[in-house]
This record gives structure tokens, C-alpha cells and sequence, in this order.
């Protein structure tokens, strides 16, 4: 049965860490071409930060077809949606889930009639990639590691009953954070790894402590654990643990119209292609 969607709500802490993030990250916008003295004109778009590699992509593509430069801003969609808010100049947003979109349309920060989800994903638990049931912790060099089944080997693993670290986004504002900590209550976990979950900011920000092996675990995008040599698979979470993943797309109220071209090409089958090809799923279509 589907969840209904919950309100955003700030706590005093996050509210004062968060503003601090906007105002440093506002300003740092990732080009996403290399050439920037022969721009015509260039859109801004911000995207989820699960979304990196392949709206790099997309945008590279855009740009050798139109000649117009495209400047990208990945972060959480918490973050880029507070930079939204203050002012920072976006023509496109793609959220990781519905609720920053609601939030940046309920302040009729985005054009309505944009609004379109394009993208899903799902949750897995993945282990570093060279973590092995059959070594020993002298031969991984930390005594807390957990032995880590096979890809495949354990589809039913419970997080409670191995030990070690798991990784999550945030679950007060992080959308990878929000999926996590539903399929972990709804799995009946969440009681139980509380006191080992450390947090991240975004949600490749999840997937590095695991790579880096600040973590046994981590819970995070398929469409990140796939993209990564460093971390392996270890089972899926259930679809039906949490609310779908969605990954909305609109144009910004302040959107330039040069910024429509780029959109349509978002919304389109070339890019579609792409971002299954780095692992995402397309939306599920609206009866």
C-alpha cells in the first residue's frame, strides 16, 4: 500500500547546518564542459547527485549537438533546493524525490506545468568490493570487519545479525536517506542498526564511505552501486519496503527559455537510453 507522502520539516540543527551548505555550495557550480571561452549562452541545471554520471553525459551530449553549454550543480536534492529557494540561478531541478519538488512548488519556485517524473531506482546493500567470507580480519586489517557474502549468495542477509558499520544518506533531508530508513523500519531493522548507522550529506557521499572502507555496509542506489569497482552487491531491498523512488524533473520559474531545448532533451528517448545505461529505470507511468 502506498505511504503517503510526508512533509518537509527542519529541525533546529539541520535548518542552521544546512543554510551554512547552501551558502558555501551555492556558488560552487561543476562545468560540465572544459571549453568555457567559447560560450554562446549556457543553461544551469541541478541535479540529484545519484544523477552525476549520467546527466554529464546528457549534457555533453546537448552541448555537441547545440553548441550551448551546459553548467551542472550536484548535490542532495535537499541542498540544491534550499540554493533554489536563496536565490542561486537554476533553469532545471531533478530531485531524487517528489517531496523537494513539492517543496520548491509550493513556493512557486518551479513551472507547474513542467513537472514530469522521468526516472526510478532501487536500494541495495553493498560491501566493500574486496571483503570476502573467506579472509580473515588479519588479512582485511580490521578486526570489526563483517564477513561478506558473495553477490547473489545471501538475498535474505539481515543487516542485525552481522556485524559493522552501515552507511545511509541522511534520513532527515537526504532522498536515499528518506528510502533507507522506511525500508529499514519496514524490514524490521531500523531499531537494531541505529546505533551503527553513520550519515552522509548525499548520496554519493554514502556510497564513498563504503568504497573507502569507513563502513561494512552501506545501503544505497543501484544506479550508484553498479557505476562503482569498489563496492559489490550484496542483496536488493525490497521495492515494496519504501515509497517508489522517483526522480522528478521541471523547469524553474527563473528559467531562462534557451533552457526548454535542454529539458525536452531530458525528457526524451536519447536520454532515456543513457540513464539506463548507468542504471537507472524509467518512471513508472501515471494512471
Amino acid at each position: 500500500m502506498k505511504r503517503p507522502q510526508r512533509p518537509i520539516r527542519f529541525s533546529h540543527h539541520f535548518s542552521t547546518l544546512l543554510l551554512s551548505v547552501v551558502a558555501v555550495t551555492a556558488l560552487l557550480l561543476v562545468s560540465c564542459s572544459s571549453d568555457r571561452n567559447n560560450r554562446r549562452k549556457e543553461i544551469t541545471l541541478f541535479a540529484a547527485a545519484s544523477t552525476r554520471d549520467a546527466a554529464l553525459e546528457v549534457a555533453k551530449m546537448y552541448q555537441q549537438q547545440t553548441g550551448t553549454a551546459v553548467v551542472c550543480n550536484f548535490a542532495s536534492s535537499s541542498i540544491l533546493a534550499r540554493q533554489i529557494e536563496h536565490g542561486a540561478r537554476a533553469d532545471i531541478f531533478l530531485s531524487a524525490n517528489p517531496q523537494w519538488m513539492d517543496y520548491l512548488q509550493q513556493r512557486r519556485l518551479i513551472r507547474d506545468s513542467t513537472r514530469r517524473d522521468i526516472l526510478s531506482n532501487r536500494l541495495v546493500v553493498v560491501a566493500p568490493a574486496d571483503y570476502t567470507e573467506n579472509k580473515s580480519p588479519a588479512e582485511t586489517g580490521n578486526e570489526t570487519h563483517a564477513a561478506i557474502p558473495q553477490v547473489g549468495d545471501d538475498p535474505q542477509l539481515n543487516l542485525t545479525q552481522v556485524p559493522g558499520m552501515v552507511a545511509l544518506g541522511d534520513p532527515g533531508h537526504v532522498p536515499l536517506g528518506i528510502y533507507s530508513k522506511q525500508a529499514l523500519q519496514n524490514l524490521g531493522w531500523w531499531d537494531g542498526l541505529k546505533s551503527r548507522i553513520v550519515t552522509a550529506l548525499d548520496a554519493r557521499a554514502a556510497l564513498r564511505l563504503v568504497e573507502m572502507k569507513e563502513t561494512e555496509w552501506g545501503v544505497v542506489y543501484y544506479s550508484d552501486a553498479r557505476e562503482s569497482a569498489s563496492v559489490r552487491i550484496v542483496r536488493f531491498l525490497p521495492d515494496d519496503s519504501h515509497d517508489p523512488i522517483v526522480y522528478p524533473l521541471a523547469l524553474c520559474s527563473a528559467a531562462d527559455e534557451s533552457a526548454t531545448d535542454f529539458y525536452n532533451m531530458l525528457t526524451g528517448e536519447q536520454a532515456g537510453r543513457i540513464f539506463q545505461k548507468h542504471g537507472f529505470l524509467p518512471a513508472a507511468r501515471k494512471e
